[in-house]
C-alpha cells in the first residue's frame, strides 16, 4: 500500500480470503462491502447490510468495542484505519430489516444480554419466533447495567432499544428467575432452548476483612441506579483490568479525590477504559497481593497499608447455572463451572445451545457473534439444511 498503489482502492476479487477487519472482527461484519456501498451512495442498504449482522450497532461498534477491525486495518500502512465507530454510530436511528415470513417455530433465549439479544434478532430476521426470558426488569445485561453512560450513550442506547423491541418475531419476558423444573418447561414448549445468562457472579477471595468488599458488579449496577451511593474520599480497587478502570472513572464521579487501582500483575486495562481512569487521576501499583482489609484500608503482602474508606473488588465474574439440567455438561475452570459447547454453540443437550460469557468470558462483540452463529445453526436446523 505505498507509492502508486495508496492511489488505489481495494478490491477483493475473490472470497478465499477475508478482509483483516472481516476477520478479526468477532461478528465478521463485511466492512468492505459496507464501504464499497456507501461510495456507490447505496447507504440505507449499507445500513440495512450492518443491522443484519447485529441489533447494536451504534451501542457495541460506536461507543464499547475496543474495535479489533481498526486494529487490524490494512489501511494503517497508508494512512490511518477506517474509523468503524462513526460507520456504526451512523446506524443509530437507521430502519431495522424485514423479517422473512414465519417459519412456524419458536427458541425461548435464557438471558437478554448481548449474546441473547443477538440470537434473538437472528432468529426473529429469519422468521423465527424468539421469546427472551430475562431475570433482571430490563434487557441488555451489563451493556445496560454496567457500562457507564459516558461510554455508552443513553440516548443512543435506548434508541436501538425501542428499534429491537419493535421486531413482531420478538417477545420479551422480565423478570424470570428459572429453576431446573422451569428449564425443562422451556424444552417441552419450544423447539430450542438458548442459554446466554452472560457472568454475574462475582468472584471473591476469602482473606481477612473481604465481608467489606464491594464486588465491582454490584458497585457498578448500583451507579446507574437514580440513587447511587457515594463512596469515601479514598478508594482502592483490587484487580486493574477495563473493568476497574470503569470502576475508578465510576468512584469519582461519586465523590472520590483518590483511586489507586492494585494488581498481582502488570494491569491488563488498554485503551479508551485506561484512558478515561489516566485523564481522572487513578493510579496503578503492582505487584501488590491482598492480605487484609480493615477500617484503615488495604493491607499488602509487603509494605505500608493503602488508605481507603471504599475498597472494591474487580476480578471477574462466573456464571451461575443451577437451573441446567444434568443433560448439559460443564466445564470447571478456575473453580467456576462454564458450558461446554462445539464450534456451533450447541451443548451435549440436542435441544440447548449455549453463547458469549457462559462458554467463557469475552468482548461484548464476541457475545453478539456467538449469537449469530448460533442462531445460523438453529435456522439451519428447523429448514432441515446442513449447517
Amino acid at each position: 500500500p505505498t507509492g502508486e498503489l495508496r492511489r488505489r482502492i481495494p478490491f477483493w476479487a475473490n472470497r478465499e480470503s477475508a478482509a483483516p477487519c472481516t476477520y478479526y472482527c468477532p461478528v465478521h461484519i463485511p466492512t468492505v462491502d459496507r464501504l464499497r456501498l456507501i461510495r456507490e451512495g447505496r447507504i440505507d442498504e449499507a445500513y440495512e447490510m450492518l443491522l443484519r449482522y447485529s441489533p447494536l450497532p451504534a451501542s457495541v461498534c460506536g461507543s464499547v468495542c475496543p474495535n479489533l477491525c481498526m486494529e487490524n486495518c490494512s489501511r494503517q500502512g497508508v494512512d490511518d484505519p477506517i474509523e468503524v465507530q462513526v460507520l456504526g454510530r451512523a446506524v443509530g436511528d437507521a430502519k431495522a430489516p424485514e423479517c422473512a415470513p414465519s417459519l412456524g417455530k419458536k427458541v425461548a433465549i435464557v438471558g437478554g444480554g448481548p449474546a441473547g439479544m443477538n440470537a434473538a434478532w437472528q432468529l426473529a430476521l429469519a422468521g423465527v419466533e424468539a421469546h427472551i426470558f430475562e431475570k433482571d426488569n430490563q434487557i441488555g445485561g451489563k451493556l445496560a447495567q454496567v457500562i457507564p453512560w459516558e461510554r455508552l450513550s443513553q440516548a443512543v442506547w435506548d434508541q436501538e432499544i425501542k428499534r429491537f423491541l419493535n421486531n413482531p418475531n420478538i417477545h420479551i419476558n422480565l423478570g424470570v428467575d428459572l429453576s431446573q423444573d422451569d428449564f425443562a418447561r422451556l424444552k417441552d414448549d419450544f423447539d430450542y432452548v438458548l442459554v446466554a445468562v452472560g457472568t454475574h457472579k462475582p468472584r471473591k477471595i476469602p482473606f481477612p476483612g473481604h465481608e467489606q468488599v464491594i464486588p465491582a458488579l454490584d458497585f457498578l449496577k448500583n451507579a446507574k441506579s437514580d440513587t447511587p451511593d457515594k463512596v469515601g474520599k479514598e478508594v482502592v480497587i483490587i484487580g486493574a483490568g477495563n473493568v476497574g478502570c470503569d470502576v475508578a472513572c465510576e468512584a469519582y464521579r461519586l465523590g472520590a479525590e483518590k483511586v489507586t487501582l492494585v494488581d498481582i500483575q502488570k494491569p491488563l486495562a488498554f485503551g479508551k477504559e485506561k484512558e478515561a481512569a489516566d485523564e481522572l487521576g487513578a493510579t496503578f501499583q503492582w505487584p501488590i497481593m491482598t492480605k487484609a482489609v480493615t477500617d484503615e484500608g488495604l493491607v499488602p503482602d509487603q509494605g505500608e497499608v493503602i488508605s481507603a474508606q471504599t475498597v472494591i473488588i474487580s476480578i471477574g465474574d462466573v456464571p451461575q447455572l443451577k437451573f441446567l439440567p444434568d443433560s448439559v455438561e460443564t466445564v470447571n475452570v478456575a473453580g467456576a463451572d462454564w458450558v461446554k459447547t462445539d464450534e456451533a454453540h450447541k451443548t451435549t443437550d440436542d435441544k440447548v445451545f449455549a453463547i458469549g460469557d457462559v462458554e467463557k468470558p469475552g468482548l461484548a462483540t464476541h457475545a453478539l457473534g456467538a449469537g449469530k452463529t448460533a442462531a445460523a445453526c438453529i435456522v439451519a436446523q428447523l429448514k432441515g439444511e446442513e449447517w
